[in-house]
């Protein structure tokens, strides 16, 4: 009995099962309706249910755990029972942070009181979430002590839990590593994690970055630094010269790593506690595609799959279009482990027709499955198409409905969508857009949702470049994304730090190109194009790493190539920024500059500085 993943599908056993299920929280209904439930979640057409298994529920006094002998709705290894005798395959949450609208996101109030637990400032001050129904300190990622009271957790959880796995013969198919690890929410730089856990777990990151050689950390940063344990994290923005920055860099590249690493625990822990054989997930919430600290290709470097969360209306079209397009261009399984079905008052009500237009672009922009929260009505939650008594939403029923017959019947999950062109995103430039912003502690997720645009977020500090990156490249992509839609190119979207595939997919790349781009991405460009690919860049010719050290692969390859095959001037058109950027014609042409190389070519977009 096995479980994989191949070519963005699913396989149990070999076969390919489409992942698309509903969310059931079993210890918020009456134990004596579940089998109604299921029975009308079945009937839908789903054959897969999704369910947290809160901590703070089961846990009644410390280290005192019920499932089910207080309580029979805490029972869930009688729930996955019942859903397996009706043919379901089921995907479990354990947590620890399970959110689920839960007062304390569905930790014990007791954890709170224990400050080693805990995440602060860089004041050292607690780090509150900030949300409904009560605001709590946000735990540290980065304690040991933490990591113990989970383990204790865990101990309760996985003995009910093994039995039922799929190797076993059980309904288990996948296990959830944590929920939503995004620091709470609270996303903005210089925000959190400053415990001093966090701090060894920094130093750690610098340690295995530099290879073990202070030297080479202070090499770029500086500094006369004698030991990795002297180093401390930047608090503020520190601007100014190449070093400053590197430093800044370095902690936005940590943030990534300490979600990665407490994903990678979480699942570590399970996994010692026998809960194998799985397909695991995560999920971050949605956002501007690619922006730190979320990295989805990275997170699937300890997971098996990494979706994004949606809960958005039919008016956020374009917000759904790209969080699709780069989930399709970074996982190796675009899904969305929440995906809304209804709504919870803290968040944007849905009617039916948001919920079949977001349904449909989300299948048409990559997302190759979903998981429906809730399908079930509960406390704290409205709208879904049953009731927690077991009653239609005939609306809303008829929809779910006829869509899962439509996905089930045109074997959605089976389709591949054409990419034309790939716009590629260098992640340094998203760090440095990070790293600048001048509304820390202001969440980037707040401040995405506002329509905010780096132009009015960041500083406009040039490090020594030619203008200043954190502003540019956001310009650059956006009239690039627009002006190819508008052509009626089929866009794929990427990071430039993800996965190959989605490069060697499409006709061409292009990226945004400046001063500096790392050499692993040079090359990685050259790459493609020495396979036959087109690779399109600009505005600027890179020639250096972020430190200053010389960067110039693409250069190089220019310069080999000798004179361009074809020059062609361009005024207007996606490959024209120029009149945004202040500058009038006829200066404000752009160059574009062919060149051969290998098997493909190299074109070079040479705008204007403004």
């Amino acid at each position: 009995m096995s479980i994989a993943i191949e070519n963005q599908k699913l396989l149990v056993d070999g076969q390919p099962l489409p992942l698309v299920s509903g969310d059931v929280h079993y210890w918020r209904l009456p134990r004596e309706t579940w089998p109604r439930l299921l029975d009308e979640v079945r009937a839908l057409g789903f054959n897969v249910v999704s369910t947290y298994i809160p901590w703070s529920v089961h846990e009644f006094a410390p280290g005192r755990f019920d499932f089910g002998d207080r309580d029979p709705s805490r029972d869930i290894a009688a729930f996955l029972r019942l859903a397996a005798e009706r043919g379901f395959k089921a995907l479990v949450r354990p947590g620890p942070h399970i959110n689920a609208e839960l007062t304390y996101f569905g930790y014990p109030k007791r954890l709170f009181a224990r400050e080693e637990c805990l995440s602060r400032t860089a004041s050292g001050a607690l780090v509150y979430v900030p949300l409904p129904p009560r605001a709590f300190p946000a735990p540290s990622y980065a304690s040991p002590p933490f990591y113990e009271e989970v383990g204790a957790w865990f101990d309760a959880v996985c003995p009910h839990l093994r039995p039922l796995l799929h190797g076993a013969g059980g309904p288990i198919i996948g296990c959830q590593a944590d929920n939503e690890c995004s620091l709470f929410f609270r996303t903005a730089v210089f925000d959190h994690d400053y415990s001093e856990f966090s701090r060894k777990l920094y130093r750690r990151f610098l340690d295995e970055t530099y290879g073990g050689e202070i030297a080479a950390l202070n090499a770029a940063y500086g500094t006369t630094s004698a030991a990795f344990s002297e180093v401390n994290p930047p608090t503020r923005f520190e601007g100014g010269d190449r070093g400053a920055l590197a430093r800044l860099m370095d902690w936005a590249r940590y943030r990534e790593h300490y979600l990665v690493q407490a994903i990678a625990t979480i699942r570590r822990m399970l996994e010692e506690r026998g809960i194998t054989g799985v397909f695991w997930f995560h999920n971050y919430p949605p956002g501007r595609p690619g922006a730190p600290p979320f990295h989805v290709h990275a997170a699937e470097r300890v997971v098996d799959a990494q979706g994004i969360d949606l809960y958005q209306k039919r008016g956020d079209y374009q917000f759904i279009k790209r969080n699709c397009l780069a989930l399709a261009g970074a996982s190796r399984l675009p899904w969305t482990p929440e995906f809304s079905s209804g709504s919870t008052w803290v968040i944007k009500p849905l009617q039916v027709e948001d919920q079949e237009f977001t349904a449909r672009a989300a299948f048409m922009h990559g997302v190759k499955g979903a998981n429906y929260y809730m399908i079930v009505e509960r406390e704290r939650w409205y709208g879904s198409p049953i009731a927690a008594d077991g009653r239609r939403r005939e609306e809303a029923w008829r929809f779910f409905q006829a869509w899962l017959a439509e996905i089930s019947g045109a074997q959605l999950w089976r389709c591949r969508r054409r990419v034309d062109l790939l716009l590629l995103t260098c992640r340094d430039y998203h760090r440095l857009e990070h790293v600048t912003s001048l509304f820390t502690p202001v969440p980037p997720l707040v401040l995405d949702d506002l329509g905010a645009k780096p132009e009015h977020l960041c500083r406009e500090d040039r490090f020594g470049f030619s203008e200043p990156v954190q502003i540019e490249n956001h310009r650059q992509w956006e009239s690039w994304y627009w002006g190819f839609s508008a052509a009626g190119y089929a866009l794929g979207l990427a990071d430039s730090e993800g996965p190959t595939d989605p490069l060697y997919e499409a006709r061409a790349v292009i990226v945004p190109a400046f001063d500096f781009m790392p050499q692993a991405c040079q090359q990685r460009l050259l790459d493609y194009a020495s396979r036959g690919g087109c690779v399109v860049f600009g505005p600027r010719l890179p020639r250096a790493e972020l430190d200053g050290r010389p960067a110039t692969l693409l250069k190089d390859a220019l310069s080999a190539a000798g004179s361009p095959a074809r020059e062609e001037r361009v005024i207007g058109g996606p490959f024209d920024t120029s009149a945004g950027r202040g500058a009038a014609a006829p200066e404000g042409f752009t160059l574009l500059r062919l060149f051969h190389h290998g098997r493909g070519r190299l074109v070079y977009v040479d705008q204007p500085l403004a």
